[in-house]
């Protein structure tokens, strides 16, 4: 890697560390940022495949403003710019969801627990 790359990539995560990567990469005000970033991650290719971004942005745009300002939070608090924390996020109301209605075969959007447990009925 290059310096001035290699700068810029350290540049970013400290940044991150300092501030939140959402305020950082100037995208805390739109989820539909936050998703374009997430839809690149393999996990969201293996698991959505080309459908990542609108399924992502349908459960968003259908979910209650505290519920969406929550999961941008948790993006923010969690995630360093990278896909590291794309499955614990994809698997955090309200992209995720609790009932029997699951929409991925082997209710794969069904929310889970920090320790694992599945939370569909």
């Amino acid at each position: 890697m290059s310096r001035p790359l290699l700068r810029a990539h350290t540049f970013v995560a400290l940044a991150c560390s300092a501030f939140g990567c959402a305020s950082v990469l100037g995208i805390e005000d739109d989820p539909k940022d936050v998703v374009s970033a997430l839809c690149v991650c393999d996990q969201a290719t293996s698991l959505l495949g080309t459908s990542c971004e609108s399924f992502l942005n349908h459960r968003l745009k259908t979910a209650t403003p505290v519920a969406r300002a929550n999961w941008m939070k948790k993006y923010d608090s969690d995630c360093n710019g990278g896909c590291d924390c794309f499955d614990a996020l994809f698997h955090t109301p309200p992209t995720c969801t609790t009932k029997d209605d699951c929409a991925l075969p082997a209710c794969a959007d069904c929310c889970t627990t920090s320790s694992g447990s599945n939370l569909c009925g």
